[in-house]
């Protein structure tokens, strides 16, 4: 081992840590395309809706 029990044990969650931010932010911009897909298509639906009853 390279390190002490407890030194070893703070590395690790600190290297847990960083990879869930990480993780966090990468789901955060797909959340965000997916939201920013979605009312794209929801106001092409309604620019749509109002060509056909206009």
């Amino acid at each position: 081992m390279l390190f002490p029990a407890p030194v070893d044990k703070t590395v690790k969650t600190k290297i847990l840590s960083m990879l869930s931010v990480l993780m966090l932010a990468v789901l955060r911009d797909q959340i965000k395309y997916f939201v920013n897909i979605c009312t794209n298509w929801r106001f092409d639906v309604v620019n749509l809706q109002e060509k056909l009853y206009n």
